[in-house]
């Protein structure tokens, strides 16, 4: 089981691509993971922050933080995975 005393971060980033395409890596791989998004415009006991904006002003497309955890055991093995799974 994983918890937050025995787990690692594999990916944490904006990628919905990207984190879809680790998901399926460990999938394959039959490495139990655990995920969960992050909202940081609602990421507050006091609620919405205002409009999330870009270096540019622009509202940003999607703020939303994806990040993908296992085992702290299983996390050289899903490393190992990941960066191989590029090279293909």
């Amino acid at each position: 089981m994983i918890t937050y005393l025995n787990e690692k971060t594999v990916y944490c980033g904006t990628s919905i691509a990207e984190f879809n395409k680790i998901r399926n890596i460990l999938e394959i791989n039959k490495i139990n993971y655990k995920y969960g998004t992050i909202d940081p415009a609602h990421n507050s006991y006091m609620g919405p922050r205002g409009v999330t904006r870009s270096v540019g002003g622009n509202v940003a497309p999607s703020s939303l933080i994806y990040e993908i955890k296992v085992h702290k055991e299983d996390y050289d093995e899903s490393m190992y995975y990941i960066y191989n799974a590029g090279k293909k």
